[in-house]
């Protein structure tokens, strides 16, 4: 009787995804068995701080984006990288304040870091051995834009500015299939005898600097290709 209690009263605080028992840990070593223990910790003493929703608006973690470049560049040809990061960081800061406005109870995380080695201890089908990155490389970074953690759903968004269509929204490809493996990892440790597939994972890639007419026309090209997956999206 006083479990259930405790487990209504969790969900009315805002419990994003349900506390089960811990996933196998067959074939881990026993550093990657105590390192996965430490993340479901850490995990917990977050979760418990930062995601206890106060109303229907969203979690953003970090609360905002911090403002790293100056507005204005001269025509001088060595301000060219910055010019192409500041680019990139407005359309982020364009997606992030779009989702900050949803009506919502969501957990958004922008800018989400993670090691190789962090990916590889989550996903239990990863072939270390056939594997580059896991040769010197586990402390390698990935990051993921935005990760949106839904009640009942995960929402992964790779944001890009680019007028290289093709070949941005191919690696945001990349990048947001690593992530739902990543996501699947985690949620066949965290949540043993749940059934996964009521937490379905969505994945986009946004391009908000873009012209709508654009997209338009590239994604009539991927569809001739008899590729439908490929579509694109362009947050409103």
């Amino acid at each position: 009787m006083g479990r259930n209690k405790g487990k209504r009263k969790r969900e009315q605080q805002g419990d994003l995804l349900p506390s089960t028992s811990a996933g196998t840990d067959k074939g881990r070593t026993t550093s990657e068995i105590t390192s996965l223990k430490q993340y479901k910790l850490k995990g917990n003493e977050l979760s418990k701080k930062y995601c206890v929703f106060k109303d229907n608006t969203p979690i953003m973690l970090p609360p905002a984006p911090k403002q790293r470049y100056i507005d204005l560049y001269n025509d001088d040809t060595k301000f060219e990288d910055d010019k192409r990061r500041q680019a990139d960081y407005e359309a982020e800061v364009t997606v992030y304040r779009a989702l900050e406005r949803l009506l919502e109870k969501i957990l958004v995380l922008h800018g989400l870091q993670y090691t190789h080695h962090q990916y590889r201890i989550c996903d239990k089908n990863h072939d270390r051995r056939n594997c580059v990155q896991c040769e010197g490389h586990a402390k390698n970074k990935s990051e993921c834009d935005f990760l949106v953690i839904g009640r009942n759903y995960f929402f992964i968004l790779e944001v890009k500015n680019s007028d290289d269509l093709t070949g941005s929204f191919d690696k945001s490809k990349e990048q947001r299939e690593r992530m739902k493996l990543l996501i699947e990892g985690l949620m066949s440790q965290v949540s043993e005898g749940v059934d996964t597939t009521r937490y379905p994972i969505f994945h986009f890639s946004a391009f908000p600097n873009t012209s709508r007419a654009l997209l338009q026309n590239r994604d009539e090209e991927y569809k001739k290709t008899d590729n439908m997956q490929r579509g694109l999206f362009r947050l409103q």
